[in-house]
């Protein structure tokens, strides 16, 4: 399995409070980069958030189609 199949199952498990706390988390001095990877918190949490509110389509890792 690629890191990008692991990134997809960890941010598939998570809720909003989740995803926030996450991003809040990773601007500490010491958050583990030992699973995500710099740049790749913001990428995956914007995708879920799109998932979560069921506005847009996602595909992992990186399209986004709204539907009006």
């Amino acid at each position: 399995m690629g890191k990008a199949e692991e990134y997809i199952i960890e941010i598939s498990k998570m809720e909003r409070h989740d995803l926030l706390k996450l991003w809040e988390n990773h601007y500490k001095d010491d958050f583990d980069y030992s699973f995500w990877k710099k740049g790749k918190v913001l990428e995956y949490v914007v995708l879920r958030a799109f998932d979560i509110e069921r506005k847009g389509c996602v595909t992992y890792p990186y399209d986004v189609f709204m539907s009006v």
